[in-house]
């Protein structure tokens, strides 16, 4: 007898997402483990804001479209109808792009988070490079010249050169982690009114609709980004940060 198979809950789609971008949308249903939450990929495939998103990107104009697809990945480019697979190449760029954010808050939830870290990784290291010197002085100071025996001098000298030693390097190895926090830090606005994400996701998704359209096309990265961030982020909001359309 077969062990039973737990079956992939059925994505119901609505019949206005262009069928290339529906089969994309159960594609990734399919995957196991899920690339990005099933609440997430069913509120992308089926929220009703999205209709606009598809018709906008569907729109005509003479023998073409209104927002023609420029560019496409090698292994697509064959295909025959260009703006069905641009759609479906977008929906796909959004996944990655919402997968990569969640990644990334995971590892680092905030700039102050990412300062603090780097503030005691620098004060630690420093308290050692001060015990690795006063072990120096101490040294230096308390071990008379004639001392009877200078086998036990050299011994304990060696012994002090070799702690010293372990004390620089665990330094230096906490410095390497001050570097590392500090270009974290800096890629967060230095203001940061809780908007590092939105500004991350909107980004990409301006970048990846250039490379698509050949535009900006804010409306849509609106509409896209409120519905991944479970946010309302505006059209003009999003115009202000990327003032090259």
């Amino acid at each position: 007898m077969k062990a039973d198979v737990p079956r992939v809950p059925q994505l119901r789609i609505p019949a206005w997402v262009p069928k290339q971008v529906a089969d994309k949308a159960r594609e990734f249903a399919r995957r196991d483990p899920p690339v990005i939450s099933p609440a997430r990929l069913k509120a992308l495939a089926t929220n009703k804001r999205m209709k606009w998103v598809w018709r906008e990107l569907s729109k005509r104009q003479g023998n073409g479209y209104y927002h023609p697809v420029r560019a496409l990945p090698k292994k697509l480019a064959p295909v025959v109808d260009w703006q069905a697979a641009g759609m479906a190449f977008l929906f796909s760029q959004v996944i990655e792009i919402v997968r990569a954010e969640l990644f990334r808050t995971m590892m680092t939830a905030s700039r102050k988070e990412t300062e603090t870290a780097r503030d005691a990784y620098a004060s630690t290291a420093g308290n050692l490079r001060s015990l690795a010197q006063t072990f120096a002085e101490v040294a230096a100071r308390h071990i008379p010249a004639d001392y009877p025996d200078p086998h036990r001098v050299e011994a304990f000298l060696r012994r002090d050169a070799e702690q010293r030693r372990k004390l620089i390097e665990a330094a230096e190895v906490l410095e390497e982690l001050v570097q590392i926090e500090q270009e974290a830090a800096a890629e967060f606005p230095k203001r940061d009114r809780n908007n590092a994400s939105a500004r991350r996701v909107t980004g990409e998704l301006v970048k990846s609709c250039r490379i698509i359209f050949g535009k900006s096309l804010f409306g849509v990265v609106a509409i896209i980004a409120s519905i991944v961030l479970e946010s309302k982020i505006s059209e003009s909001t999003i115009r202000g940060w990327y003032p090259r359309g």
